[in-house]
């Protein structure tokens, strides 16, 4: 189950955001876990970076692992006026930019990070995989 909470004034499309979560949840062979996606601005995420990371700067992404329950897998948190910045200075989509961070956060989640060079590496490589697996069109026999 994913659960959205959006504390922005932005729109974001809440199916968009769960279907990049339960695709890239099967890439990675995670069945039914719940995942927590909370939305929100610059003084919330610096706040949080501060409390649990000690850097008292604006981050894109935050990942919370669950504390103990077998169906939870975590909350991921994202700024969304990030989410903008970055898709313009990298010269595409905000869709875009926000897939890429819940496909980050939801590896972190998961236990990968990217601390080390050999990390980031494989990080990198698993991101594609899931990348390359959402920009696949379903087939005809998909559909029905």
């Amino acid at each position: 189950m994913i659960n959205i909470k959006n504390l922005t004034q932005s729109k974001v499309d809440d199916d968009s955001v769960k279907n990049v979560l339960v695709k890239a949840a099967e890439v990675m062979g995670v069945k039914s876990k719940e995942v927590a996606v909370v939305l929100v601005g610059e003084n919330r995420i610096r706040n949080l970076n501060k409390k649990y990371r000690g850097k008292n700067r604006v981050t894109d992404v935050l990942s919370f692992g669950a504390d103990g329950g077998k169906e939870e897998l975590g909350d991921i948190v994202i700024c969304v006026p990030r989410v903008k910045k970055q898709a313009k200075q990298k010269g595409h989509s905000f869709k875009k930019e926000l897939t890429i961070l819940l496909v980050h956060g939801l590896l972190h989640l998961m236990g990968y990070d990217h601390e080390k060079d050999k990390d980031v590496e494989e990080m990198e490589g698993l991101e594609k995989k899931i990348f390359r697996a959402l920009s696949k069109k379903p087939s005809p026999k998909d559909e029905g």
